[in-house]
């Protein structure tokens, strides 16, 4: 062998042994460290040194540890809740610590009494609303009646009365009360007694919050919620007795009362007038007071505060450069009072984290913990964070067999008082019924996200009481929001091309999942349908790009007169024009096999005449509209989230057909007809203007 070609050969070797040792090093040290997040691994540890899960849990008990009767005072004055937050915000060191005051344009509904007696054929106590206010149901009146039980079914069908002596009497029924009201007052029932509940098969003693409608002139003064298990035992004796009477013994009063918001905040540093918002709703209603719904949700942000507070004051975290601030308010409604009353502070809001349910043991509730992401039209920076933060309280409560290594070096983050249960989580799409909805409506236009227990065996019911809870999911829930809020709070220039990463990364993951659901759906066709699938598919991969850049343009937000900065986004932007070629040509090569299984013509499907005008206008507010009114159009095939989105993408420079294709692929397929006529009725109204782009 040639002794030149022989030393060139060892040279060779020896380089490939020395990058196998060093990849095999690189390798063997990645194993024994923590996943990268976007905070650092000594800003995790102060973090979960600092926050507690045992506190929270301890508000949740002061707070909701049982029903309580309200004093009237609290009608006066202020709510006890309300007063509790206010002292403890103030204890922990908060800044502008106050409550806010709505009028309230209806009086509150209170109860003093409410018992359900059998008196004919046995004298027995039913139920009384001081065991369980649950059982009362809202808006019930002050009365004393005596009367004949009636059994209607259901009571939700006007069959379920038919033949039956409902005048006068009171009726039973299986359904929903809200629902049987209606009904029973249309035939002449004085009272309804219900006992249908949605999780029976599983607690049988379960009474759900519920109310009756409020007319004008009602003959049904009353509604008593049984559970499951009593309702049964009376309907057992009605059907063994000939008659059986029943008397309610109702005390209610109504009160002229504000809404109250407690609020609070933690300054930033004073380089920016940006601010991040963390909300719990403290009321839903002021009867129903959950210890899981909500209670959960404002003592966990009244942790993140206390927390984050000691670490600034130690000097573990600097002061962020821009303000968080704490709501505490009345569900949806108060969330809307408090930002139309300070709209100068609300177009500063760049991001905000509501937690509703919040802490819920797993084993109890068969639940995890849910971010629900911001819908497209306000995609974000904020998913992202949240999401990787959710993703690292995962792989550090329940270690793989291949993180042994590394796992030793992390603090768990569990509570002495708690569960080691591991952190089961689902990263979702959005949904609303809550707070966050509120910021990112079309007046407000706020990204915001939802952590949140789901399923919840206990859900507004009687059952909703701390015992439910965990203090080491809660200790987690406050370790997301708490590092979240402060990420964002804190983020500077020199932070942009580690969100951009981040964002970038997460987006391309996403995008091949949308790739992925597209080739299924071709898969999946018949033949018939295949050109139409395509068609869809690639409308999908359309809107996943479409998402995608918003989501990217979200963290201009912190380059405000950076122009490098900014560029380096609009790059990035730019750059997902040559991804989205590329990512359409594997969609068009997998349909290419496809027509050729079936022995077809590939062919491209061609736009529809809608479609072709869709694609050429945009939707744009009017100078007469305003933000702040209900739109209230009402056109067939469109969800509530649908009518949702194309109010948040009037303006957005989108096409109709673009804003379409959006939402079909977040909500299931809406039809192009069905968009154009929900937009030409606010373009007849004059709300907004179709213009050619």
């Amino acid at each position: 062998m040639n002794r030149r070609f022989l030393s060139h050969w060892k040279i060779y070797l020896s380089v490939c042994i020395f990058l196998f040792l060093v990849i095999t090093v690189l390798e063997s040290q990645e194993m024994k460290f923590e996943p990268k997040t976007i905070i650092s691994k000594e800003m995790i540890e102060d973090i979960t040194n600092e926050i507690s899960g045992t506190l929270p849990y301890n508000h949740i008990i002061e707070l909701g540890g049982y029903n309580h009767n309200r004093k009237q005072e609290e009608y006066s004055g202020l709510y006890y809740e309300s007063e509790y937050i206010i002292d403890k915000a103030r204890e922990y060191g908060f800044s502008d610590v106050h409550i806010e005051h709505f009028e309230r344009s209806r009086k509150q509904w209170d109860a003093e009494i409410g018992e359900l007696w059998i008196v004919e054929p046995e004298n027995r106590l039913l139920i009384s609303h001081r065991d369980v206010p649950a059982s009362l149901a809202t808006n019930s009146e002050t009365c004393d009646i005596i009367a004949e039980l009636v059994y209607v079914g259901t009571g939700m069908d006007s069959n379920d009365y038919l033949n039956k002596d409902v005048e006068g009497n009171i009726v039973i029924a299986s359904g929903s009360i809200r629902s049987i009201s209606k009904l029973a007052n249309q035939f002449g029932a004085v009272g309804i007694i219900g006992f249908g509940q949605p999780r029976a098969v599983d607690y049988p003693d379960q009474i759900v919050w519920t109310n009756i409608r409020a007319y004008n002139s009602s003959s049904v003064k009353f509604a008593f919620n049984l559970s499951p298990r009593l309702g049964n035992e009376l309907l057992k004796l009605a059907a063994k007795e000939e008659k059986v009477k029943v008397r309610a013994n109702v005390k209610t009063n109504y009160y002229q009362t504000d809404s109250e918001v407690p609020t609070a905040l933690i300054p930033g540093d004073g380089t920016s007038n940006q601010e991040v918002i963390l909300s719990g709703h403290l009321f839903e209603g002021i009867s129903k007071q959950g210890a899981l719904d909500n209670h959960s949700g404002c003592a966990a942000i009244l942790e993140v505060g206390r927390a984050l507070i000691k670490l600034i004051e130690e000097g573990k975290l600097d002061r962020p450069k821009r303000t968080i601030r704490f709501l505490w308010i009345p569900e949806i409604s108060g969330t809307r009072l408090y930002l139309r009353r300070y709209p100068d502070e609300a177009k500063n809001m760049i991001a905000a984290i509501n937690l509703d349910m919040v802490g819920e043991n797993v084993r109890k509730n068969h639940n995890n913990l849910n971010l629900y992401r911001s819908p497209d039209s306000r995609a974000s920076f904020l998913n992202d964070i949240c999401q990787e933060l959710f993703e690292y309280v995962d792989i550090s409560s329940r270690p793989r067999i291949h993180d042994r290594t590394w796992i030793k070096s992390i603090i768990p983050i569990v509570d002495p008082n708690g569960s080691r249960d591991p952190f089961y989580y689902i990263i979702e799409r959005y949904y609303s019924a809550s707070d966050h909805m509120v910021f990112q409506e079309k007046e407000f236009g706020i990204p915001a996200v939802m952590l949140n227990n789901w399923p919840d065996m206990f859900y507004h019911s009687n059952e909703d009481r701390p015992d439910k809870c965990d203090p080491t999911q809660l200790k987690r829930a406050v370790f997301i929001a708490l590092a979240a809020a402060y990420v964002i709070a804190d983020t500077g220039i020199d932070d942009i091309q580690k969100l951009l990463s981040l964002i970038y990364g997460k987006g391309q993951v996403r995008i091949m999942k949308d790739l992925e659901k597209a080739l299924k759906y071709l898969q999946r066709s018949s033949a018939y349908q295949l050109k139409e699938r395509y068609k869809d598919a690639k409308n999908n991969i359309h809107a996943a790009f479409i998402r995608e850049r918003i989501a990217l343009k979200s963290i201009k937000v912190f380059t405000v007169e950076n122009y490098a900065a900014d560029k380096q986004i609009s790059t990035i932007i730019k750059s997902l024009e040559n991804s989205e070629k590329e990512t359409k040509k594997k969609l068009k090569e997998f349909y290419k096999l496809i027509c050729k299984r079936f022995g077809l013509t590939t062919t491209e499907p061609e736009l529809t005449s809608d479609e072709i005008y869709a694609s050429d206008v945009t939707p744009v507010w009017t100078e007469t509209s305003s933000k702040k009114t209900s739109i209230n159009s009402n056109v067939e095939g469109l969800s509530k989230f649908s009518k949702f989105e194309l109010e948040n993408f009037i303006d957005s420079g989108l096409s109709v057909f673009d804003i379409q294709n959006s939402i079909s692929s977040q909500f299931g397929k809406v039809e192009i007809k069905n968009v154009l006529e929900y937009y030409k009725n606010l373009e007849a109204r004059d709300i907004i203007e179709l213009i050619k782009k």
